[in-house]
């Protein structure tokens, strides 16, 4: 009896450990990451520096435009530049159709440099000086579009979502499996890994659970792109949460048999998170 009670002291921590990894690994699942506008977002401050807070300021002054204004001028611009195809499953922002130019770029069919020449080319054509209502909305609608398309100018532009990264956090310590499916350009996307600011985001995912549309030439919400992350991963959509901040792409991932949440705040994500029990 005394050896018996010796043996099971002795090999009960690693019962235990056996226990709880086992019990962890039973109820782990797997959530999907959106990056953009759910992990990172714009820092609006550092982006008006770019686009020139002067010419802003007064451009609103005299024109009572605000800059989800700017942002409509620039899609119209963009797709003047070049017009929207018949995209089955055209990508969308705040359901509003994303200029071809935009997909070209995200899909790695056109890099920033084709693009940028593209667009200098329209706005300093006098033929289309129609499209501004004076050099300074010109100058607007010039530096927006490259703060948009440089990469590296547009890594400096972002920020991470601190709350969310808590957030993310947690669900690492539960050890889900996570992965990122973002519609991303590559070499920003690369400029973002390589920057301090963003470590504490990319740690808890490892290199390989990181699927970007630039990389495989499809873009959210193409259902290709579900498919893509499933049978690459073998993952069990059934077992699969993706959080992303656009609805069209939320359709499209429950089409595939993926639970989804809209993110539309950090509070409202960590409700969501906890009524799937996911953290």
């Amino acid at each position: 009896m005394l050896k018996i009670n010796q043996y099971i002291k002795k090999h009960f921590y690693y019962v235990a450990l056996a226990t709880l990894i086992f019990v962890n690994s039973a109820y782990s699942k797997v959530i999907i990451w959106d990056l953009g506008d759910t992990l990172l977002e714009i820092d609006q401050l550092a982006m008006a520096g770019q686009i020139g807070m002067g010419d802003l300021f007064f451009h609103s002054l005299f024109s009572w435009s605000s800059p989800i204004e700017i942002k409509d001028q620039v899609f119209k611009i963009l797709n003047q530049i070049k017009k929207p195809t018949n995209r089955p499953h055209h990508p969308t922002y705040n359901e509003q159709l994303l200029p071809e130019l935009i997909c070209n770029w995200l899909e790695g069919s056109k890099d920033s440099q084709q693009i940028s020449k593209e667009v200098n080319q329209f706005i300093d054509d006098p033929k289309n000086s129609k499209f501004f209502s004076s050099d300074r909305h010109k100058r607007i609608i010039k530096n927006s579009i490259e703060a948009m398309f440089n990469s590296k100018e547009l890594a400096k532009n972002m920020k991470p979502i601190k709350s969310n990264i808590k957030l993310l956090e947690k669900c690492a310590k539960k050890n889900h499996k996570l992965f990122i499916l973002s519609n991303f350009d590559a070499k920003t996307f690369n400029c973002l890994k390589k920057s301090r600011r963003f470590k504490k985001v990319f740690q808890y995912f490892k290199p390989e659970n990181i699927v970007i549309s630039s990389d495989i030439g499809l873009l959210k919400p193409d259902p290709k792109i579900y498919d893509h992350i499933i049978k690459k991963y073998n993952l069990d959509p059934k077992e699969c949460t993706f959080i992303d901040d656009q609805k069209d792409n939320l359709k499209a991932a429950e089409k595939a048999g993926i639970k989804t949440i809209f993110y539309k705040g950090t509070k409202q994500l960590e409700k969501e998170l906890k009524s799937q029990k996911l953290i």
